[in-house]
């Protein structure tokens, strides 16, 4: 009998938030502090563990000072490069 151990759920999305975290080297502490969000939550959704409602993840991204579509970007395979620059676009209007 094999197993097969399928990826989290949400690694996708966990993914999205520790890059982020990484790009502005903070630390799940620091994370914490400044979303107001338990460590542990924020360990839970960055293995995918866990999908945030969106009262979370809007309190995600404002502690890491991003519109909360960033993440969703991505998520949807994006790269901090292109996120980056549609950010550029939208702060241009």
């Amino acid at each position: 009998m094999s197993s097969t151990a399928e990826p989290p759920p949400h690694r996708a999305l966990g993914d999205a938030i520790k890059l982020l975290r990484a790009e502005y080297g903070l630390t799940q502490e620091d994370l914490s502090e400044r979303s107001g969000i338990h460590i542990t939550e924020i360990s839970r959704l960055e293995s995918g563990r866990r999908s945030p409602n969106l009262k979370t993840l809007k309190r995600m991204s404002a502690g890491l000072e991003v519109p909360h579509w960033c993440l969703a970007a991505l998520e949807e395979g994006m790269s901090w490069d292109e996120v980056s620059r549609l950010r550029q676009l939208a702060d241009s209007f």
